[in-house]
């Protein structure tokens, strides 16, 4: 991971396993601060089955027993325990965040630390279990085999495993993309064989209409996928992972969003149709 972006967050939802994370001095306090975390997290906590908030607590108190906080300590305590001198004789630790709903649900995190490198060794519930239910609500649209490699992708950036991951990616979002593009394929001022020859901005760009704006936006970030796969590396794919990720979910939100809008609209128009119906009055029958 990238030493001078790192968030807090980052660790627990991004940092996939044994990944490394080169400790310096600038970072020194913010490592600190993971195991003193006390902010709060969304996410999804597979004992409640539904969305929560996860929120930290001082974890740090688990390896210095005895010793008592308070807010007038903590500066202190973040000179005192600075990591050379903090971890002489602590190589794994653990961070536990516990469910909002629930406090008996709990997300654990284990850190080792080797030679100046903080290494991610342990996660639970995994990153794939958790992305496997908030993938649930996108099946019905991806169908069976799309969903099946959509969490096999994650399953695989989990494991740090960065072009297969990236593979199974790339190809659902051909295909949402290719569903952008059968909707426009008929009208008449389309030029099919521009769109054929154009590199994968240009297509966004020309599909404009159909996809999310976010996407068209940030069209340059999809450079990549003009490459072939025997020129893309591990590292490129893992950087780029969670762009495609979320431009998948955005392209599958919105189709959530047009599907919940036909329904709602279907519903109002039954409503209205037997409302009409039961308005109308009866033929009197013939004596």
């Amino acid at each position: 991971m990238n030493n001078n972006s790192l968030k807090i967050e980052d660790l627990f939802l991004k940092m996939p396993l044994y990944d490394k994370l080169e400790l310096n001095s600038a970072l020194e306090y913010k490592l600190v601060d993971v195991l003193r975390f006390t902010g709060k997290i969304d996410m999804f906590c597979v004992g409640c089955n539904k969305e929560s908030t996860f929120t930290g607590f001082d974890n740090l108190i688990d390896y210095v027993p005895g010793v008592a906080y308070s807010s007038h300590s903590s500066k202190l305590m973040e000179r005192v325990f600075t990591l050379p001198k903090y971890f002489a004789n602590k190589k794994v630790f653990t961070v536990k965040l516990k469910c909002y709903r629930n406090e008996n649900h709990l997300m654990l995190y284990n850190f080792y630390i080797k030679d100046n490198i903080l290494i991610k060794i342990g996660q639970y519930p995994s990153l794939m279990d958790i992305a496997h239910h908030s993938l649930k609500k996108y099946r019905r649209i991806l169908g069976a085999e799309l969903y099946t490699e959509f969490n096999r992708a994650i399953g695989l950036a989990a494991l740090n495993v960065g072009l297969g991951s990236f593979i199974y990616l790339k190809r659902i979002f051909d295909h949402l993309l290719e569903d952008a593009h059968k909707e426009i394929f008929a009208d008449e001022k389309w030029n099919e064989l521009e769109y054929l020859a154009s590199p994968m901005q240009k297509r966004i760009a020309l599909l404009k209409n159909h996809l999310p704006a976010f996407l068209v936006e940030k069209r340059e970030l999809f450079a990549i996928l003009n490459k072939d796969v025997h020129e893309l590396s591990e590292t490129e794919c893992l950087k780029y992972f969670p762009i495609m990720q979320n431009a998948i979910e955005c392209l599958l939100d919105e189709k959530l969003i047009e599907i919940t809008r036909k329904q709602k609209r279907q519903q109002l128009e039954d409503s209205i149709n037997q409302l009409t119906e039961k308005k109308k009055p009866e033929k009197k029958k013939k004596e």
